[in-house]
């Protein structure tokens, strides 16, 4: 999704003078391109526009690093069609921009085009990869270990937490952040100022989430769409659950939040929350005492879906005959079931001697 999100990355120019079309640089950037086969098909549609991207054979391979010489390379081409009026102005200024040009180049498009005409239609959305915790335990040097993506996300998150020069609270984890000369410090009630290099991995992991939130809703005062892997990553069930109520209290106001995850205790939080806010429809003051409304969270507004293995997705969002809507968090615990019943069968074995 955030690769069709990227206005750079759904138009036709020619990027940096080489063969390839934009949305393949794109899959590229974030690598995905080992998985465009033969049959890939990519549809997307928003308010603004829609897109089918089709894999085509290709006789070049300057984009696909394949392991095996003899594996075919694929390219990507698009087919966009416009459909708010202000994506269709967009796309006219472009053209107008390059008149003089056979295809669109990134290159020769000015930063001011995207500072001032994209950003008012579509922004790019921020992706907080599941190895964002490595940017408080690395100085930020140029690293062959790291994508050029991939250290760019780094460095705009590095960037982000420059702005937090004063204490400023993390709610969910009950502590307090200050970037000082360049490092990031945190602190507990138990003591002060500390490197945030040296505290546990879940702190590290969940920090710059929360202010990746707080410098666009706080200080840009700016709508944004944010990418989360496993926001679970290295917390204890409890962590996560306040981790969930701060998304659903700051992104219900203005931004757009889509994660992937593989803890039951994320998707039973995003449950309790829901059921709250249906269940104060009707009585409003006592569902306030048990989960305060600031964290209700409309289930009208959620979409959940579970990738299964053959590569489609099941929608896990249940309504039931009384009208309630619920994540059926349980898909994603089966497992559990599978110890239980290994479980009961030892215990079974045991008592059968």
């Amino acid at each position: 999704m955030a690769v069709c999100r990227y206005f750079s990355f759904i138009n036709e120019f020619n990027y940096f003078e080489k063969e390839g079309s934009a949305f393949s640089w794109g899959l590229i950037s974030w690598g995905l391109d080992g998985f465009v086969k033969k049959d890939t098909i990519i549809s997307y549609s928003c308010q603004h526009y829609s897109l089918e991207a089709v894999a085509v054979k290709t006789s070049f391979d300057p984009w696909v690093n394949k392991s095996n010489d003899n594996e075919e390379s694929f390219d990507v081409e698009i087919k966009l069609v416009p459909k708010s009026k202000e994506f269709k102005t967009l796309l006219s200024e472009l053209k107008k921009i390059n008149a003089n040009l056979n295809k669109y180049s990134l290159e020769d498009t000015p930063v001011t085009f995207f500072q001032n005409k994209v950003a008012k239609v579509m922004e790019n959305p921020f992706y907080l990869p599941a190895e964002r915790g490595l940017q408080s335990i690395f100085s930020l040097g140029k690293s062959p270990n790291f994508s050029d993506s991939l250290f760019n996300q780094f460095a705009k998150i590095d960037s982000i937490n420059k702005n937090f020069k004063k204490a400023t609270e993390i709610e969910p984890l009950n502590l307090f952040y200050k970037n000082e000369r360049g490092s990031s410090l945190f602190k507990s009630k138990k003591h002060g100022f500390i490197n945030l290099s040296n505290a546990a991995t879940g702190y590290q992991s969940a920090i710059p989430i929360v202010l990746t939130i707080k410098y666009y809703s706080d200080i840009r005062k700016k709508k944004k769409t944010f990418i989360v892997e496993e926001p679970e990553q290295n917390l204890f069930p409890k962590a996560q659950y306040e981790l969930v109520k701060f998304f659903t209290e700051d992104i219900n106001s203005m931004h757009t939040l889509l994660i992937t995850t593989h803890s039951p205790y994320i998707l039973t939080s995003l449950n309790n929350l829901m059921y709250a806010y249906q269940t104060g429809q009707d009585s409003e003051t006592e569902s306030n005492k048990i989960i305060e409304k600031k964290y209700w969270l409309d289930p009208n507004e959620v979409s959940s879906y579970m990738l299964l293995p053959d590569g489609t997705c099941e929608n896990i969002l249940n309504r039931s005959d009384d009208g309630t809507i619920l994540i059926k968090a349980e898909k994603i615990d089966a497992i559990s079931r599978q110890l239980n019943r290994d479980f009961d069968k030892l215990i079974d074995l045991e008592i059968s001697k």
